[in-house]
C-alpha cells in the first residue's frame, strides 16, 4: 500500500477512517494523509476515532509510515468524544470475529520522519466519558495516538534515524499521544483476554531518536525507554510509572511527577495511581526540574540545595545517570548538586562559568579548582590542568593517594572530565582503584609540552593494579578524538570504551584488560600498536532492543608490528579487525550477509577480520 488520503466516514459511531483492522496489518512505506473518521451526531451514543487507522485486537506494524493531517471529529454532540485523530488502538470483545484478543500496535522507523497534523475535536461538553470499561475526563484525546482498554504501542527507531511527532511544540490535543483509565467499579464489557484491567502501555525500542514535541499528559499508561534516545520537549505532567533502560537515555524539558491525588489515574482495583520515573540508563532535563535550585539563566546559582523529588518519585538505580543540560553551570554548583546524589553520575554537559557568570569559553579548570567536586560528577566539556595559580608549568598527574612524586599534581578521588592538559608534564599515573574518565573535547584528549622521545609518543599513562583508565565512560555526549600516548596496564589494571564514540590510541601495553562496549552501550576503539600487550582485549555489548545491526556493534581495529601476545575476544555484537580499519570489517560482513541472506544477530553474534596477518601468522 502506498497511500491512504482524504478517505472520511461519517456515521453515528465512527471508531474508523480509512483502514478498521481486525487481523493483523503489517505495511512498510506509504502514508495516511488527510483521512478523517467523523460522528454524525445523529440520536443515540456518538463518536469518533482512529481517522487514518483503527487497530482492534490486532497486531498491526507500521514500517516508514507517514500519518499527516489526520483526524477524528465528533459533531452535533453533548456526549461524544473524538480519539486517535490518525490511530485509535483497542481491544477486541470478538462481536465480529468470534475472538477476543488485545490489539499490539508496532511503529518502526528506520529514516527520519516527521508525524504532523494529526487532530481531534467534539462538541460535547460531559465531565465522564466512557469507552466500555475504561474512560476519559476529556472529550478530545490522541491527535496522533490514542490507545483504549489496556492496549499496548511500541516505537521501535532504528540506528541514525530520528522519529518526530509534531512538527512543534503544543499543549493541546494536536498529534498528541494519549489513554484511557479503567474504570474504578470494573463496570463495562468485562475483562479484557490477558489484559487484566491493565493501563496501556508505550515502549521505545531500537538505538534510534523518538522525539515528541506534543502533549503526553492525557497519557495514563506506563512508558518504558527500553533503549535509545527519547526526548519530550512539551511539558509533561507524569501520571504512571515511566522508566529507562541501561541502553537508553530520556530528555525531558520541562517535567512534573504528580502524586496519587493529583494524577487522576485509577488501576484495575480503583486505587488511585502516581507517577514516577525510575533510571537504570540516564535522565536528561534542566537543573531546576530536580534541584531546589536551578542553576539560572546565567548559571550563577552556587547551591542546587536539595531535591524536588523524593527517591519513591523519582529512582536513580547503581550506574545510572543525572545529564544536567542547562547551557552554563558553575563549579560551586557541581560540587552541591554531586553531593546530593552520591551515588548517581551527575554529567554536566554545558560551559563551565565562573560564580560570577563570566563564561570560560575554554572550559578549563585547575585539579586544584576541582579538588571538592565529588567522583560521581562528570564535566564533560571540561580540560583539567595541572598547571594553576601556584604552578603555571603545570606538571605530572596522579589520580589516587595523596603523595606523589615533587612535580606532580595529585587528586585523591576519580575524575571524570573531557581532556586533561599536563603543560610540561609527561605522565599521568591512575593507583588505589581510582578512575581517570575522559570524554573527548574535539581534540587530543591528554596535551603536554614535553619532548617525545624518538617515535614513541611524548606522554606516558600508567594504570595500576584494580585502577581504571575510562574513554566515553560515564559521558552523555561523548566526543572521541586522539589519546596521543603509550598506555601501560598492570595486573587487574583495565581500560574500557563506552559511549558510541571512536577513540583512537597510540599503543597499549602490559598484562590487563582492555574493555569495549558494555551493558548500557557500544564501544569504538583503534590501538595502533599492541606490541607488549600480553593481558585480554575483550569487546562484548549488550544487544539492544528492538533491531541490531553490525553498524550498531562495538568496533575494535588493531595493529601491529610484532608477534601477538594479548588474548583478544570478540564477543557478542562485535567486531574486531586485525591490521585493517573496523569500517573494512564492516563492509566486508555487509557483503558476505548480502550474498548469503545472513543476518546479525539472528546468524552472526561476532567477527573477527584480518585485514593484514600478523607477523607470526602460518
Amino acid at each position: 500500500m502506498s497511500k491512504r488520503q482524504a478517505d472520511r466516514c461519517q456515521i453515528n459511531f465512527a471508531l474508523t477512517g480509512a483502514v478498521h483492522a481486525y487481523g493483523s496489518w503489517e505495511q512498510e512505506g506509504g502514508s495516511y494523509i488527510g483521512n478523517k473518521a467523523q460522528s454524525s451526531g445523529a440520536t443515540g451514543p456518538d463518536a469518533a476515532g482512529g481517522g487514518a487507522f483503527m487497530d482492534k485486537g490486532a497486531k498491526v506494524v507500521f514500517e516508514d509510515v507517514l500519518f499527516q493531517n489526520n483526524s477524528a471529529v465528533a459533531l452535533n454532540t453533548d456526549t461524544g468524544y473524538a480519539y486517535g485523530g490518525a490511530i485509535m488502538v483497542d481491544y477486541s470483545t470478538g462481536n465480529a470475529t468470534g475472538v477476543t484478543s488485545g490489539a499490539e500496535l508496532t511503529i518502526r522507523a528506520t529514516k527520519d520522519m516527521t508525524y504532523s497534523g494529526n487532530t481531534v475535536s467534539s462538541t460535547a461538553t460531559a465531565d465522564f466519558y466512557d469507552t466500555y470499561g475504561y474512560h476519559l475526563n476529556t472529550p478530545t484525546a490522541g491527535g496522533f495516538l490514542f490507545l483504549d482498554r489496556g492496549s499496548s504501542a511500541v516505537f521501535e527507531v532504528t540506528d541514525g534515524a530520528t522519529l518526530t511527532i509534531g512538527a512543534s511544540v503544543t499543549d493541546d490535543d494536536t498529534d498528541s499521544i494519549a489513554s484511557s483509565i479503567p474504570n474504578s467499579d470494573g463496570n463495562g464489557i468485562g475483562e479484557p483476554a490477558g489484559s487484566g484491567w491493565r493501563s496501556a502501555s508505550i515502549t521505545k525500542t531500537g538505538s534510534g531518536t523518538l522525539t515528541i514535541n506534543s502533549s503526553l499528559n492525557k497519557y495514563y499508561g506506563t512508558f518504558n525507554v527500553a533503549a535509545g534516545t527519547m526526548n519530550v520537549n512539551s511539558h509533561w505532567d507524569l501520571k504512571n510509572a515511566v522508566s529507562i533502560g541501561k541502553n537508553a537515555s530520556l530528555s525531558l524539558a520541562s517535567f512534573k511527577v504528580l502524586n496519587a491525588e493529583q494524577t487522576g489515574n485509577l488501576n484495575a482495583e480503583g486505587e488511585k495511581v502516581a507517577g514516577s520515573i525510575t533510571v537504570d540508563g540516564t535522565l536528561a532535563t534542566l537543573s531546576d526540574q530536580v534541584f531546589t535550585a536551578g542553576l539560572g539563566a546565567e548559571g550563577t546559582a552556587a547551591s542546587a540545595e536539595g531535591l524536588v523529588y523524593q527517591s519513591s518519585e523519582i529512582t536513580f538505580n547503581a550506574g545510572s545517570k543525572l545529564a544536567i543540560t542547562d547551557a552554563v553551570y558553575n563549579l560551586d554548583y557541581a560540587e552541591s548538586a554531586g553531593a546530593l546524589l552520591k551515588d548517581v553520575n551527575v554529567v554536566f554537559q554545558g560551559t563551565l562559568a565562573s560564580t560570577e557568570g563570566i563564561a570560560d569559553e575554554d572550559n578549563r579548570a585547575s585539579i586544584s579548582d576541582l579538588e571538592n567536586v565529588g567522583p560521581n560528577v562528570v564535566l564533560e566539556q571540561v580540560t583539567a590542568t595541572t598547571a594553576s595559580e601556584a604552578n603555571t608549568d603545570g606538571g605530572n598527574l596522579q589520580i589516587g593517594g595523596t603523595t606523589a612524586e615533587e612535580g606532580t599534581v595529585v587528586r585523591s578521588e576519580s575524575l571524570s572530565v573531557g581532556a586533561v592538559d599536563l603543560g610540561v608534564g609527561d605522565t599521568v599515573t591512575i593507583t588505589e582503584g581510582k578512575a581517570l574518565n575522559l570524554a573527548g573535547t574535539g581534540g587530543e584528549i591528554i596535551t603536554s609540552t614535553a619532548p617525545a622521545a624518538g617515535d614513541a609518543p611524548a606522554v606516558t599513562i600508567s594504570v595500576e593494579a584494580d585502577s581504571s583508565l575510562g574513554l566515553g565512560v560515564n559521558a552523555q555526549s561523548p566526543r572521541g578524538d586522539t589519546l596521543n600516548a603509550a598506555v601501560k596496564l598492570a595486573d587487574t589494571a583495565s581500560m574500557a570504551v563506552t559511549g558510541g564514540a571512536h577513540y583512537e590510541v597510540e599503543s597499549v601495553a602490559g598484562t590487563g584488560t582492555v574493555t569495549v562496549g558494555d551493558a548500557t552501550s557500544a564501544g569504538r576503539l583503534t590501538i595502533n600498536s599492541i606490541d607488549g600487550m600480553s593481558g585480554l582485549i575483550f569487546a562484548d555489548p549488550a544487544w539492544v532492543d528492538g533491531v541490531n545491526l553490525v553498524s550498531d556493534a562495538s568496533q575494535v581495529s588493531l595493529n601491529f608490528s610484532a608477534p601477538i601476545t594479548a588474548d583478544i575476544v570478540a564477543g557478542q555484537n562485535s567486531v574486531i579487525a586485525m591490521g585493517t580499519s573496523a569500517s573494512e570489517a564492516v563492509s566486508a560482513f555487509n557483503e558476505i550477509a548480502a550474498a548469503n541472506n545472513l543476518s546479525w544477530k539472528d546468524n552472526v553474534t561476532a567477527a573477527v577480520y584480518i585485514g593484514t596477518p600478523p607477523p607470526d601468522a602460518q
